[in-house]
């Protein structure tokens, strides 16, 4: 028995310091491709990404909501903005708070409201105020993602065969889409691959939306999802 205290202690030290380890490596990561690709780097809290891109659930609904390791920048003359995020649910929902990672760019054409997520979690959350489910017709797409917009008629021209096409191939990202801005997040925290990955995603994204100018990115490379720490 009295040894089981000591060991407990030694034990929590380690998680501790391998936990404060890691946080550091991957915010030294992420700085280093932020400045590879000409962003500026704030690893500090920012609570204001909510009013910034006041469109997105994801970073409205709940409490203590703040970023931060906040990478800015206009990679290829696209305004991005990349992303940890913590969010606290509301307290009446009794869910525990959780952190993810999301990069925001904005779009040359006007948008509006959609989300294009990985079914297995739209399907645990409602579908968002003003927003309908869109069946895109293709059976593989829709076993994939499920997709909900304030304009089916819209979120149908958008997805084309050449969008979905492009969605399929980073199958692990939820798409998002406010009035002027598209979000890419998966369930996780990116690791620094994972930013060029997600940054990649929005450019093609962006690029074939009806009336953008065309833009022919590289598929993105598959990357592994890394447990976030907060700031």
């Amino acid at each position: 028995m009295h040894l089981i205290v000591p060991v407990a202690m030694i034990v929590f030290v380690a998680v501790v310091i391998f936990v404060l380890y890691n946080s550091k490596q991957r915010k030294d990561e992420l700085g280093e491709w932020a400045r590879r690709h000409g962003l500026t780097f704030e690893p500090w809290r920012n609570a204001r990404l909510k009013d910034v891109f006041p469109g997105f659930q994801c970073l409205t609904d709940g409490d203590d909501c703040f970023g931060y390791n906040v990478m800015k920048g206009s990679p290829g003359g696209v305004s991005v903005t990349a992303f940890d995020y913590h969010l606290a649910p509301k307290s009446r929902t009794g869910d525990e708070s959780y952190i993810f990672s999301a990069l925001v760019a904005e779009s040359p054409v006007p948008l509006k409201p959609m989300r294009v997520e990985r079914r297995e979690i739209l399907d645990r959350k409602r579908p968002g105020q003003g927003l309908r489910e869109v069946g895109p017709g293709d059976d593989e797409f829709s076993e994939t993602f499920r997709v909900v917009a304030a304009d089916p008629q819209w979120a149908l021209e958008v997805l084309r065969p050449d969008m979905r096409q492009w969605l399929m191939s980073a199958p692990e990202f939820s798409v998002q889409f406010s009035a002027r801005h598209v979000l890419i997040r998966s369930g996780g925290c990116f690791v620094a691959n994972e930013c060029q990955k997600a940054m990649e995603l929005a450019q093609g994204v962006l690029a074939r939306l009806p009336g953008a100018p065309a833009r022919e990115p590289s598929p993105p490379e598959e990357a592994p999802s890394q447990r976030c720490e907060g700031s």
